[in-house]
């Protein structure tokens, strides 16, 4: 498994997360990723992205967003990789401190953050986004986040 930036070929191989509902997000988000407002890390498996994460460099603190791990690959470190790798990041760009938002019924997130040094900060909200569908319908999304940070100039929790 490598960690590398996403590539313009790995778009349509990202459909294993939301299917083809998700063809115009994976496309947003990978023009944001060339204009380096916010750069997308995937984890490789013999080529194919069977992890991938987004870094909002837009957001102070950045926020770690869209973190995704294919289910047969789960509990195997590379959701932590993919963390660590999105760290560094922000830590070359000058950042102190980086967040992530989790659903708070989101056990396994919420405890891989924690044992990343991740806090939870504030009360959970709901957020809201639209997602223009395969046959192009605006479709609202939602769920209750609670946001969680973690300074990035101390030790990094293994």
């Amino acid at each position: 498994m490598r960690i590398r930036a996403l590539e313009e070929s790995d778009l349509l191989r990202l459909e294993w997360e939301g299917g083809e509902d998700y063809r115009r997000y994976y496309r947003d988000e990978w023009r944001c990723h060339q204009a380096g407002t916010q750069p997308v890390l995937v984890a490789a498996f013999l080529g194919f992205p069977i992890g991938h994460v987004g870094i909002n460099l837009e957001d102070d603190p950045p926020a770690i967003v869209s973190l995704r791990v294919m289910e047969p690959f789960r509990d195997q470190g590379i959701g932590t990789a993919l963390m660590r790798a999105s760290e560094r990041l922000c830590r070359e760009q000058g950042f102190t401190t980086v967040s992530i938002g989790v659903n708070p019924a989101n056990a396994a997130a919420r405890r891989l953050y924690e044992r990343l040094g991740y806090e939870a900060i504030g009360d959970p909200y709901e957020s809201e986004w639209f997602l223009i569908d395969r046959r192009g319908r605006r479709r609202r999304m939602g769920e209750t986040v609670q946001t969680m940070m973690r300074r990035l100039d101390g030790p990094a929790a293994e």
